[in-house]
């Protein structure tokens, strides 16, 4: 999407919330910024540690020999996710692939934690006040809130799809919640944009060298320059050739957040909360996948006493992890 369409969404949403100079919104810290961040790294760092317990030749196995013939049988529309993500991937991303089944989601979540431990790195000078409101905010930040918000939807489809993948080769796919279709059926082809821009070394991938270059050309604009929400398409103009298309997306992918500077706000300690909780969840519930993949390689008999109690298990936490997402998608839409 062109530079000057971006600037106009992001003003048209500023304008729908009624984000004007002297309203008493909320603030957003820095130090909220940098636990949003970290979670999003802790997220990221169980993805890779998951889809790293096996090697290539046990996934391409696994994935030949028992998830293909599950597909085939399937029914649903997550049974087209895989084979609609792999097919969108550019040649970079496509060839780790076709070496490693899931493997470029295990590169991209890996390239994410080098991206947003570099952005920590540099918080006080990406961020020079303990706090912003959305008219203080510049350009930069809009594009920080943008990378988080890539960064925990390949996490989200990498954990959800990687679940799914080995329920379905279980014969208990069915029991995938409904949301998570949805979350991989909407997600899945901004996902593989996602991969292809980070795995060939673009988009997120060169946020602080972008926000960097914008800096040193005066660009890294004040969104409420004169005290209005569409005050910055008066500057945008004259600088946006400076604006990468990488940049440019993750402002395009923060606008839908922007709720985190309204009511958003006042639930933001609770959100933490739940998120750090998710995370605990998660980090059991994938490693409790791992050890069902193991047992399914190992050709352990499925109706084993061993092997009904971790389906189980895997059960109890697939109904806490609804619980926080529900609970945490309430945050972020205001509900």
């Amino acid at each position: 999407m062109e530079v000057s369409s971006v600037f106009n969404k992001l003003a048209e949403s500023l304008g729908k919330k009624s984000f004007l100079k002297g309203n008493k919104l909320n603030k957003l810290s820095k130090s909220d910024i940098t636990t949003l961040i970290t979670q999003n790294i802790a997220m990221h760092t169980t993805c890779v540690n998951v889809l790293k317990s096996f090697s290539a030749a046990e996934l391409n196995s696994w994935y030949q020999n028992k998830v293909v013939p599950a597909l085939n049988s399937a029914t649903g529309k997550s049974k087209s996710i895989y084979d609609t993500y792999a097919k969108g991937l550019n040649s970079n991303a496509s060839g780790m692939e076709r070496k490693c089944v899931l493997s470029s989601l295990a590169s991209v979540n890996g390239k994410f934690i080098e991206i947003l431990n570099t952005i920590v790195s540099k918080i006080d000078e990406l961020f020079k006040d303990e706090s912003i409101q959305i008219f203080d905010a510049r350009v930069s930040h809009i594009a920080i809130l943008g990378m988080i918000k890539d960064s925990t939807r390949v996490a989200m489809f990498t954990e959800f799809l990687y679940s799914y993948l080995i329920k379905i080769a279980n014969g208990i796919g069915g029991d995938i919640p409904r949301y998570r279709e949805n979350f991989m059926a909407d997600n899945v082809s901004e996902v593989v944009k996602i991969v292809n821009r980070v795995l060939s070394h673009e988009g997120s991938y060169n946020i602080a060298k972008d926000i960097d270059n914008i800096k040193r050309h005066n660009a890294d604009l004040v969104l409420g320059a004169d005290g209005t929400n569409k005050g910055i398409l008066k500057y945008v103009g004259t600088v946006k050739n400076f604006y990468t298309p990488g940049f440019v997306d993750s402002i395009l992918s923060a606008i839908s957040t922007l709720n985190i500077f309204d009511h958003f706000m006042n639930f933001i300690d609770d959100y933490k909360v739940a998120r750090n909780k998710r995370n605990r969840e998660t980090k059991e519930w994938l490693e409790g996948h791992v050890a069902l993949l193991r047992m399914d390689l190992s050709e352990l008999d499925p109706t084993s006493p061993e092997y009904t109690k971790l389906v189980n298990i895997i059960k109890a936490y697939d109904v806490k992890i609804s619980e926080y997402d529900e609970e945490i998608n309430a945050f972020e839409n205001g509900e």
